[in-house]
């Protein structure tokens, strides 16, 4: 999808020396160097492959940025202006493809979680809780198409013959609307909820549910057949690639109290002390430290993981078969894609992070990273780029067939449990022939900023030899960067 960068920092390696008055200093060594190590992190602009290698990732480019804290859904018209669902308005927003917004459909209701092209132009909108399925023309007028007893309604699709399907909870019907509005339970899935809908390449209707997490196939007659009996809670998305090849996305389910899926709770990071930790920035030429801690209250720390289990990709063959090709542990799958070459992208939370999946078998790379707490759904443009909207906050992207120009990594926070400083800032990357490169210091983290106990805080009676943290800078020209080793120093 996009021309890779095939200089890669490889590994990151630290030494720490804990100075305690009473015994002698023992060198310890950190390292960073795997895909597991390096998801640990935070990366802007970057890709990490399942090598450990950083590579320069594709550039985001905000298309829009909504005062709704939740975007749900998108679709793109034949003429590239692109439509998404919101919550918590209840509105559906409109961006032509020369940039321009404005509210195209402002419902009673408080979200929409689903938006289907009608046929001959317009839109079908579902509303949700006590919703109702509106018809859109042109102009953004609404006309009510469908009410039914149903509190939520998730996912439409709309057939070759003009019919529309609404999956809906929290009964888990299956609803047939009929071109002129006419609309009769379909199928009754005996689930809590059904969430997602697809048309399988014969226009058959498939169905992902909540309560359990199955995946049907149903005829033209109702008459359905179970493709996944999934161990997770949620079928959240269903996509059907060009070759009838089926991906599902699999979920642990709800919040309680029968929020939406997606509606994931953002970390509150506000009373978060300040903890200095390692950074490297990455630029077309170079390798570099990011900016020095400063004042004030902008530190963070993670989410705790979400345990096993967070969430899976299951592949369904044409044939029937099915195997679970992308589980995740932290990254919660909500939605997937098809680049043109084969590879499969994954749009997840709570990191806001797109995974691709390629190869055989597939191999997973973080292709980047949103500034956003969750990518809820994902969409291609006219000109076949990938554009998705995100939520906390809500906004919408396109993702460049390009590179970005420079990205960061920071690493996890690494505390020593005692007092303690490190020694040397090594990492290795390829290096083109003839170009120089360098390193130096930088200032280091003010001690002010230093937690009690944590990396490089300084003992009450702090030794002669003890050394603040400090970071190094090291710049290539004209490529692909490599470093030599920063200048090792006494701690």
């Amino acid at each position: 999808m996009f021309q890779r960068f095939r200089a890669a920092m490889s590994a990151l390696a630290l030494v720490c020396a804990a100075a305690v008055a009473t015994i002698a200093a023992v060198p310890t060594f950190w390292q960073v160097s795997t895909e597991s190590e390096f998801l640990k992190g935070e990366v802007e602009n970057l890709s990490i492959d399942s090598y450990g290698r950083l590579t320069l990732g594709p550039a985001a480019t905000a298309l829009y940025e909504s005062n709704a804290p939740f975007l749900w859904t998108l679709v793109t018209a034949p003429d590239g202006t692109v439509y998404a669902g919101s919550g918590n308005e209840g509105q559906v927003f409109r961006i032509t493809p020369d940039g321009k917004s404005s509210v195209f459909f402002d419902s009673e209701e408080l979200e929409v979680h689903a938006i289907a092209l009608a046929p001959g132009g317009g839109l079908f909108v579902a509303t949700s809780p006590d919703g109702k399925v509106y018809k859109l023309d042109a102009a953004g007028k609404a006309t009510p198409f469908f009410d039914p007893a149903d509190r939520y309604i998730w996912s439409l699709v709309v057939d070759r013959a003009g019919n529309v399907f609404a999956a809906t909870g929290d009964k888990g019907v299956i609803y047939k609307i009929t071109p002129d509005g006419k609309g009769a339970p379909f199928y009754q899935t005996k689930a809590t909820h059904a969430i997602s809908l697809a048309l399988d390449a014969q226009g058959r209707l498939l169905a992902g549910t909540e309560s359990p997490g199955r995946v049907f196939q149903i005829d033209a007659s109702g008459k359905p057949f179970v493709l996944l009996d999934s161990s997770y809670n949620e079928i959240h998305q269903i996509r059907v690639d060009p070759n009838g090849v089926i991906y599902a996305a699999a979920i642990r389910g709800r919040n309680a109290g029968g929020s939406s899926p997606a509606a994931d709770q953002p970390t509150d990071t506000s009373t978060t002390t300040p903890i200095p930790s390692v950074s490297t920035e990455i630029t077309a030429i170079a390798i570099v430290d990011s900016a020095p801690v400063s004042g004030g209250s902008g530190g963070s720390t993670s989410p705790p993981p979400r345990g096993p289990g967070a969430g899976a990709i299951f592949r369904i063959l044409p044939d029937g078969s099915s195997d679970m090709i992308w589980e995740s542990r932290e990254d919660t799958p909500y939605d997937v894609a098809f680049e043109t070459g084969g590879g499969l992208l994954v749009a997840t939370g709570n990191k806001g992070k797109i995974y691709r999946l390629a190869g055989d078998p597939f191999q997973p790379t973080l292709m980047t990273r949103a500034n956003a707490e969750q990518v809820t759904t994902l969409g291609t443009g006219r000109d076949g780029r990938v554009v998705f909207a995100t939520s906390n906050p809500g906004k919408i992207f396109r993702l460049s067939t390009e590179r970005a120009g420079r990205g960061t990594y920071t690493s996890d926070v690494r505390d020593a449990t005692t007092v303690a400083a490190w020694g040397v800032l090594k990492w290795q990357a390829p290096r083109r022939q003839g170009r120089e490169s360098s390193s130096r210091r930088v200032p280091a983290i003010p001690e002010r900023l230093m937690k009690p106990g944590a990396i490089g805080a300084p003992p009450t009676r702090r030794p002669k030899a003890a050394r603040s943290p400090v970071p190094a800078r090291a710049t290539c020209s004209g490529g692909p960067c490599s470093t030599a080793p920063a200048p090792r120093r006494r701690c």
